[in-house]
């Protein structure tokens, strides 16, 4: 954590504990099926997402750049199709522009 503010520590620290409270209330009210893994699925990336943007880490190791290959395989995948989901609900809305424009 590059910043190392106690904002994104505490992101960090307390995000699963909300995850988890939120995924057991939804398992008790819904039942853990499909509803489930939805909200517990979103909740995660809401997370990540808000300690990333609070954080900012520098994702600069050879891991984080994409390889030749990776953009044949996730097309193959259904990635785009997957993107264009997550865009019609609105989760790229909290995104910064720039994000949104390299994600797309």
């Amino acid at each position: 954590m590059e910043s190392g503010t106690a904002g994104a520590r505490l992101i960090l620290l307390l995000g699963p504990v909300a995850v988890a409270a939120v995924g057991a209330f939804t398992g008790e009210v819904l039942g853990y099926g499909f509803a489930f893994a939805w909200v517990v699925h979103f909740a995660l990336m809401a997370w990540i997402a808000a300690w990333m943007r609070r954080a900012q880490p520098r994702l600069s190791g050879r891991y984080w750049r994409p390889r030749p290959w990776e953009s044949t395989l996730y097309r193959l995948l259904g990635v785009r199709v997957y993107a264009q989901a997550l865009r019609r609900v609105g989760w790229d809305r909290g995104l910064p522009v720039a994000s949104r424009a390299r994600a797309g």
